[in-house]
């Protein structure tokens, strides 16, 4: 009888663990995925913006305007990565 109880309480409890064990990891897989979406939405972004203005200036300065949004592109990418 109570050996029986024992490893029935020792199973479940090995399989609860494990339980924990895979949620954590999905979680931590689900937060990484949103991060890195939620990151390419900003430069997609910023690309459009980027269109946006090359398209409402004279043609003359289209180079200088995407050339501003490259270096802020790279700027922000620097400081979220120095900055997290």
């Amino acid at each position: 009888g109570k050996h029986g109880t024992d490893v029935t309480t020792n199973l479940l409890q090995c399989i609860s663990d494990g339980t924990e064990a895979a949620r954590a990891d999905l979680i931590l897989g689900v937060d990484t995925f949103y991060l890195i979406y939620a990151g390419a939405l900003v430069f997609f972004m910023q690309v459009g913006f980027a269109m946006l203005l090359a398209g409402s200036i004279r043609s003359k300065n289209v180079k200088n305007v995407l050339l501003w949004n490259l270096l802020d592109s790279a700027g922000g990418a620097v400081g979220f990565w120095s900055l997290g």
